[in-house]
């Protein structure tokens, strides 16, 4: 087959071409610090990338939630803190309520304190932060206990749970999920924090305070009151301990999301960075080689006479 100059030219502009592609997708890759970026850079390496990278948006997602997770479990695990405070310290209180010995301005003394302890376990039941409250069940964005009053000193006489009593979920594994919240008071069995099917701290309060409030001494009600609160104080740690390890298992899987996210990387990075001494070696040889392009392309046109298009 005859060459003809015109076919010389094309394939000297093609060879130019390829150079100046070649040169651009390395600075390409050197900018951008990878070494895929088009599909057409490596097919095969760019489908394992976008897998790779699908994997950990999700890994990601899933410690996000961890995250949230844990924020929950450690605001109930404070408000249980306070609560087994607080119970602890009335049944110290409910002990002293039984002493015979005890007169009555005295008895109405610890009635008083007895009330602030309701009082602030109440506040304890009913804690939030921005917004949301940790012993709502699923109605978060509701208070979650209700108070009767006495028209005519005010005073606390019964609690009402208005929120729910459903479990908060979050995915944080493929096939994980976990428990973020703790209701706080259950109808229907032992779940809940402060109210159950067959207690209620608050009127275990309630009625420590009237007894020391009504009774001038000792009665058999400071004594069942007592008995009473040593098992909701055994309730309450109960929950606490339930509370504590469901947290560790969403530290655990924490832990695990960051060890399979790191795993990723690595692979990710294997696929898709650019060794940029390796690089700048090839850059160095495209140019070469544009440049000898050019060179033979320039003497070819030089050699190029009007009878080389008759």
């Amino acid at each position: 087959m005859r060459i003809t100059s015109d076919m010389n030219m094309r394939m000297m502009s093609s060879a130019l071409l390829r150079s100046q592609q070649e040169q651009h997708k390395i600075y390409r890759q050197m900018s951008t610090g990878r070494k895929v970026n088009l599909a057409s850079d490596d097919p095969g390496a760019y489908e394992g990338i976008r897998n790779l990278r699908g994997d950990l948006a999700r890994l990601q997602q899933y410690e996000r939630n961890a995250n949230m997770a844990s924020h929950y479990l450690s605001m109930a695990d404070q408000g249980m803190e306070r609560t087994v405070a607080i119970i602890h310290r009335a049944n110290e209180l409910a002990v002293t309520a039984q002493d015979a010995t005890l007169d009555p301005d005295t008895r109405k003394a610890v009635a008083e304190e007895v009330d602030q302890l309701l009082q602030s376990l109440l506040d304890t039941a009913n804690s939030s932060e921005g917004g949301r409250f940790t012993f709502a069940g699923l109605r978060t964005d509701t208070k979650p206990f209700e108070v009767e009053r006495d028209p005519d000193t005010g005073a606390i006489t019964a609690v009402l749970y208005t929120g729910s009593t459903e479990s908060r979920m979050v995915q944080t594994g493929p096939q994980i999920e976990a428990v973020t919240n703790l209701a706080g008071g259950s109808d229907a069995g032992e779940g809940g924090l402060f109210q159950t099917a067959t207690r209620d701290l608050f009127d275990s309060l309630i009625a420590l305070r009237d007894d020391l409030r009504e009774s001038p001494s000792s009665s058999e009600a400071s004594a069942a009151v007592g008995t009473q609160l040593k098992d909701d104080l055994d309730h309450v740690l109960a929950q606490a301990s339930l509370n504590g390890a469901r947290h560790e298992q969403v530290k655990v899987q924490t832990d695990v999301l960051r060890e399979a996210q790191l795993t990723a990387k690595q692979s990710l990075d294997s696929l898709e960075s650019v060794d940029m001494a390796e690089a700048s070696m090839r850059l160095s040889q495209a140019e070469t080689s544009y440049q000898a392009a050019l060179y033979s392309t320039a003497t070819m046109m030089r050699q190029v006479s009007l009878l080389n298009f008759i």
